[in-house]
């Protein structure tokens, strides 16, 4: 699971504090029977989207038929497994998977400003890499 968003400094510790909880509460709870449903429009039209452009419909194909090798009917086949998947099937996978504990949490910008709120979240370790 990849969680990306753009922050400003000042806000850094209290959005990685709300991702946090809805992961958790996601692991523990699983998702309600809306959440699902929002999900998989949600997945549906990001991937409609993608084909808007000629560089999108050429992102697809180089991601679905030639990364993954799928046959030319991905698409299709991609959506039928999308509205094949099943809530209980969700769920099953974010008790199984999702662990807060595993979690790896990736912050870009100035260390300075924010090491300290950081260090507060109870994560663990914090790493500086430097810019080179």
């Amino acid at each position: 699971l990849t969680v990306e968003s753009a922050i400003e400094n000042g806000r850094v510790a209290e959005s990685l504090r709300l991702i946090d909880e809805a992961v958790g509460s996601a692991a523990r709870e699983g998702v309600t029977d809306e959440e699902f449903r929002s999900a998989r429009r949600l997945a549906a039209v990001q991937w409609q989207s993608a084909l808007d452009t000629p560089a999108g419909v050429a992102a697809s194909l180089v991601d679905g038929v030639i990364a993954r090798r799928e046959p030319e009917d991905a698409p299709p086949a991609w959506i039928a497994a999308l509205d094949a998947l099943t809530r209980a099937e969700v769920n099953r996978y974010l008790s199984a998977e999702l662990s807060v504990e595993r979690a790896r949490v990736f912050v870009s910008g100035d260390a300075s400003a924010l090491r300290d709120d950081l260090e507060s979240l109870g994560f663990g370790r914090v790493v500086t890499i430097p810019q080179e």
